[in-house]
C-alpha cells in the first residue's frame, strides 16, 4: 500500500501458478495400489514406514501431476543437497531390496 502511495503511476501485477505440487495431491482411488505395494514391500522386509506428505523430487512431483503416480520411498541418505551428503551401505542395500520386492509384484496383485 505504501509503495502505491509513493508511486501512484506504478502498477504491479502478479500471476501465480502451481508448478510443483505435492505427490499426495495426485493420489487417487485408482493409483493407491502403488502405495499399497510399497507398504507390502516394507512389511515383507520388516521396514517400519514413516508416512510423510511431501513434494518429493522434482521428477516425481511432475510425473505424478501428469497422471503417472510416483510415490517416493527412502534412499537412506543423510544431509541431502549438501557437500556432506552420504548414503550408508546398509541403507542402500535395504533400498535395493525394496526395489527388488516392488519389481516382483504382478498386475492384479
Amino acid at each position: 500500500m505504501r509503495l502505491q502511495e509513493e508511486n501512484p503511476r506504478a502498477q504491479v501485477n502478479i500471476d501465480i501458478s502451481d508448478i510443483y505440487s505435492n505427490i499426495e495431491d495426485a493420489k487417487t482411488n485408482e493409483n493407491v495400489v502403488a502405495t499399497q505395494r510399497l507398504r507390502d514391500a516394507f512389511a515383507e522386509l520388516e521396514i517400519e514406514p514413516i508416512d510423510l506428505s511431501m513434494r518429493g523430487g522434482t521428477d516425481g512431483s511432475w510425473l505424478s501431476s501428469q497422471g503417472i503416480f510416483t510415490p517416493n520411498f527412502f534412499t537412506g541418505a543423510h544431509n541431502f543437497h549438501s557437500n556432506c551428503e552420504f548414503l550408508p551401505l546398509s541403507s542402500f542395500e535395504k533400498s535395493y531390496q525394496v526395489v527388488r520386492a516392488l519389481m516382483s509384484y504382478q498386475d492384479g496383485e
